[in-house]
């Protein structure tokens, strides 16, 4: 092999590499329909819970927020987790194009 061909090589290889954390990157994107989503679960599961268990119509607030709660917690640490790996991606790209 010339020094060209290893040149060309190692060339394409961090393309390829640059190329893969740029997708990773684009693939954490937040997207809309997944906070459209928890919306739609945190309703469906309040009126579930309402239809399945009639005595807690009284303490359905408390329920509500119960539920809320958890909801957001769960969701805090995804997303927690998601940009923490967009921070190191993102890193990752940077430091590969300096």
């Amino acid at each position: 092999m010339s020094i060209n061909e290893i040149e060309k090589q190692i060339l394409l290889k961090n393309m390829n590499k640059q190329l893969q954390l740029e997708n990773e990157l684009e693939k954490l994107r937040p997207s809309v329909f997944y906070h459209c989503l928890k919306a739609i679960i945190i309703c469906a599961l309040a009126f579930a819970w309402g239809a399945l268990v009639p005595s807690v119509s009284d303490e359905i607030t408390a329920y509500l927020l119960l539920y809320g709660t958890i909801l957001m917690g769960v969701h805090m640490c995804y997303e927690n987790y998601r940009t923490n790996k967009r921070i190191d991606t993102l890193y990752k790209l940077l430091k590969r194009t300096t």
